[in-house]
């Protein structure tokens, strides 16, 4: 059980801030925002933050609030956090696991559009995932299986097919 701080309406900031504002927004109003309104409010008043949530936004973390507690994210959500955080850093491979869990197939392919432009920045991706409607966006991939308590691995002899992105690029 959680109990919000009447003063503080469970932001953590002095109530004295609702009198300095921002475009008539005061820090609580921006903290209560969805990632989505916040965009439209940081388009004109900070482009660096404007950026980051648009790229949230992108692998469908829009609907999140700025100042929502990490204790109430799903599983999914708390992943696509940290590819977004990973996407910004200097690490050339990134181990990302179950990043389609609980997305659906247009949800999965807006993943792996944003992959892609990871991939455009050289950047080499290992996905492990059981959604087997991502399985068709992956041009390389390993079956892994449990033989008499042995991690055995394979190549997939069956090809799923599935939509390609319009302008023809080959998924990761």
């Amino acid at each position: 059980m959680q109990i919000e701080c009447r003063e503080c309406e469970g932001t953590g900031f002095n109530k004295n801030l609702k009198k300095y504002t921002i475009d008539n927004k005061n820090i609580f109003d921006i903290w209560f925002m969805t990632i989505d309104e916040a965009i439209d409010f940081c388009q004109k008043n900070n482009k660096k933050v404007f950026e980051i949530l648009e790229k949230a936004s992108k692998i469908f973390l829009g609907h999140l609030k700025i100042g929502q507690p990490t204790s109430t994210l799903s599983g999914g959500e708390n992943i696509r956090i940290k590819i977004l955080k990973a996407a910004n850093s200097t690490a050339t491979i990134y181990g990302i696991d179950e990043p389609f869990k609980g997305l659906g197939r247009t949800e999965i392919f807006g993943m792996i559009q944003f992959f892609n432009k990871l991939i455009d920045k050289s950047k080499t991706i290992v996905v492990a995932d059981h959604e087997e409607e991502s399985f068709c966006f992956f041009t390389k991939r390993i079956l892994l299986t449990n033989q008499d308590n042995k991690l055995m691995w394979a190549t997939p002899t069956t090809e799923r097919v599935c939509v390609r992105p319009k302008n023809g690029r080959t998924p990761p």
